[in-house]
């Protein structure tokens, strides 16, 4: 399992870059330079380093930020299938749209699956530099099936859910750095 402590200080062992964060954060287009930094933070961390990287490269951040949010999306899209598909027949199908409204929960599953197998994507991705790699999805469900991952995955989840109290980027810098420093593990 990562260092849970590392992880939790690391987003505040660099104010100055913390703050440039989240002031990006509010500025469309540098919002996704934000993520692309959170992509730099993971990769540094699956090296074992846990200094803060520099910002820079803003188009190179900024292309990774939606190149990632990119990955994501695709590894949602059978969850948003099914959602979609459970809400709108449940309101088009009258008695038979229970049954369609089983399919919600389903599409719920699957929602939470795509963000567990689309986190790794996206940390492959950023450790490789391959979009390919992001979408090897045998090797990313074996190794996101993995107790590692999933311990990983929940508890950084949870602190760092914790942290997005301050605007949400420490929360993305400490998951960013739990599931680098994982992803050589698994």
């Amino acid at each position: 399992m990562y260092n849970i402590e590392v992880a939790a200080k690391r987003p505040f062992t660099d104010i100055k870059s913390l703050v440039m964060g989240i002031v990006f954060m509010f500025i469309p287009i540098l919002n996704f330079a934000v993520i692309g930094y959170m992509l730099k933070c993971a990769k540094t961390a699956s090296q074992g380093d846990y200094t803060l990287p520099e910002w820079g490269d803003w188009g190179g951040l900024i292309i990774s930020g939606i190149l990632s949010m990119v990955i994501m999306f695709v590894y949602m899209i059978p969850g948003f299938i099914l959602m979609f598909a459970g809400m709108s027949g449940g309101l088009l199908l009258g008695d038979l749209g229970m049954i369609a409204f089983l399919l919600v929960p389903v599409g719920g599953i699957l929602l939470f699956a795509g963000g567990l197998f689309g986190s790794l994507a996206i940390v492959k991705y950023a450790i490789d530099g391959s979009m390919g790699g992001a979408f090897a999805f045998g090797t990313i469900i074996r190794k996101a099936l993995t107790v590692e991952y999933i311990s990983s995955y929940v508890i950084a989840g949870i602190i760092g859910g914790i942290e997005c109290v301050v605007f949400w980027v420490p929360g993305y810098i400490h998951m960013a750095t739990a599931l680098g420093e994982t992803y050589p593990k698994l």
